[in-house]
């Protein structure tokens, strides 16, 4: 096995421990496939590119003689995209559990109901009304949420 080929397969490793999924982890062994079958190709005597590895090649992906210089270059790009795809899941995973643990603040057994009536006629002889309060309290939670998605969205 040449350097190449063991180093796409070490990544290609860490990247389903990583948690990569079937489509992503199905293309890495393609290509780890095809680069084992490159490998071969390249062993014949005198560079010579054999019979049967050409038309596995072909027969499997649809590769041909002249596809063969890019495939090392495609799998290595192919582990660096599903890599970044992985960290951008796990950046967005980490803002959306920041919302769920906001909004799991104020358990109802903690902060009870409040009663709305109650609350409308004391504000309202204190000279306020419950829909300022509402409305104050929605804008302060919307801007919260849009802090977040703003970081979500890289803005």
């Amino acid at each position: 096995m040449n350097a190449k080929t063991e180093e796409f397969i070490k990544r290609a490793s860490a990247l389903r421990r990583k948690g990569a999924n079937d489509e992503q982890w199905e293309f890495a062994t393609m290509l780890g496939e095809a680069l084992a079958l490159l490998e071969q190709a390249e062993q014949p005597a005198a560079g010579e590119f054999t019979t049967d590895v050409r038309n596995a090649l072909y027969e499997a992906y649809g590769i041909d003689k002249d596809d063969m210089p890019g495939i090392a270059e495609l799998a290595f790009e192919a582990c660096d995209r599903i890599d970044t795809q992985q960290q951008e899941i796990e950046r967005l995973t980490d803002i959306f559990q920041k919302i769920r643990t906001w909004q799991q603040a104020y358990p109802l057994d903690i902060f009870e109901k409040p009663d709305l009536k109650k609350a409308r006629e004391v504000l309202k002889a204190a000279g306020m009304t419950l829909d300022a309060i509402t409305a104050d309290n929605m804008r302060y939670v919307l801007d919260g949420i849009a802090g977040y998605v703003e970081q979500a969205l890289g803005k």
